[in-house]
């Protein structure tokens, strides 16, 4: 099969980047030949400032991805188009690249932006649906996106004017979903349900079971407000014979070395970005992954990872990790953003040692049957060949 799969990569890389690139991968392993477009949001950067302008103003429609996406459907003769991100270098006009060519067209929803200016349902510290319960100019009034009017506005405007041109009906053949609880969510804000599927993320390759568990718990990601990295300092801070090993950077990490002086926090430490071998090893010694997230995350890849290894994994009890965190038999679920509850939860994962060995070995029987890449790969492949059945 010919598979031509596109994205746009943010400024800030993040687990859409490395899920793409994880696709093309497995597809390639498998045989498929795929071409793979790139866009990078880093060249905005690089335009002069009338440009810039010019640039924001085009965000609906960009001239330059559409003739270069057209010209790859000419040349490659892809079977399928499948984009992970469009925003906003590479924009939908992408979609009608490859509908003039008769090249169906597959979209991944990695985050909410099709419902939410900001695409997280996120805003001051608590989750936000304004966007979806009324109506996406309410995004401009908070200045949702980049905490600016201007660039929310012409986010907005982006979104409705594909609204009103019927581009997501028309002009994309596939939705692929992360979970059923995002699902509900685009169903919700007006995508067609028969046009959404739900296939979960994976990862490159399988690092393999552990062994045994260590004596630390793992934080790992961006060390941000919303991901909730000072709620677990703030825990921890009240379970001093526990560690905690931070693995990941991000614009609070000034404020993370502030509240570990200041609370003397020598049970916790800030390893910053590992390579991959030392993160698995890292991973894998842990007691259990902690992912306190304040949003609806869509799929965390980091959750996948740990299943991999065979370490539980506490969460949220939000948006879709209530879905993949199944309680007391892969991990725990606590109250989001309440640290008491996190500690409560922390406990129970002390106090019942041999019960979680078999957390442990159910996580790594999820990942197995459910997020792998050979099983990954054979679902991409089923929902293409429906599609192009169709």
């Amino acid at each position: 099969m010919k598979i031509l799969i596109g994205h746009n990569h943010y400024q800030q890389p993040g687990g859409e980047d490395a899920v793409a690139a994880t696709e093309v991968e497995i597809l390639r392993q498998q045989g498929h030949d795929v071409l793979y477009v790139e866009f990078d949001n880093k060249d905005f950067n690089a335009l002069s400032v009338p440009a810039k302008i010019q640039n924001v103003l085009t965000w609906d429609w960009s001239k330059k991805a559409y003739d270069l996406v057209l010209q790859h459907c000419v040349n490659f003769k892809p079977d399928l188009a499948h984009f992970h991100n469009t925003f906003y270098m590479m924009t939908p006009s992408v979609y009608s690249a490859c509908q003039s060519r008769g090249v169906p067209v597959v979209q991944t929803l990695h985050n909410f932006r099709l419902l939410c200016s900001n695409g997280l349902f996120y805003r001051e510290g608590k989750v936000c649906e304004e966007c979806l319960s009324h109506t996406l100019k309410r995004g401009i009034k908070y200045g949702c996106y980049r905490q600016s009017r201007g660039l929310t506005w012409a986010v907005v405007n982006m979104l409705e004017k594909h609204r009103r041109l019927g581009t997501w009906q028309n002009r994309v053949d596939l939705f692929i979903a992360l979970t059923d609880f995002a699902r509900n969510k685009f169903m919700e804000g007006g995508l067609p349900a028969e046009k959404i599927v739900v296939k979960p993320n994976t990862i490159a390759f399988d690092p393999g079971f552990r062994k045994e568990a260590g004596d630390h718990f793992v934080f790992a990601g961006r060390l941000s407000e919303e991901k909730g990295i000072k709620i677990v300092l703030e825990t921890f801070r009240h379970l001093p014979a526990e560690k905690l090993m931070v693995l990941g950077d991000g614009p609070l990490k000034t404020d993370c070395e502030a509240m570990i002086k200041t609370y003397g926090l020598k049970n916790v430490r800030l390893l910053g970005h590992l390579d991959k071998k030392d993160y698995y090893e890292t991973l894998k010694k842990a007691k259990a992954l902690i992912v306190p997230s304040r949003l609806y995350e869509n799929f965390p890849v980091v959750m996948i990872e740990a299943y991999a290894c065979g370490v539980p994994v506490i969460a949220s009890r939000l948006g879709s990790m209530k879905e993949i965190v199944v309680d007391h038999q892969t991990g725990l679920l606590f109250d989001p953003g309440d640290p008491e509850d996190l500690i409560r939860k922390i406990g129970v994962l002390i106090q019942n040692t041999s019960e979680v060995q078999g957390w442990g070995r159910e996580a790594r029987r999820s990942f197995e049957t459910k997020y792998s890449p050979q099983i990954n790969a054979q679902s991409l492949i089923s929902l293409y060949r429906k599609l192009l059945a169709r």
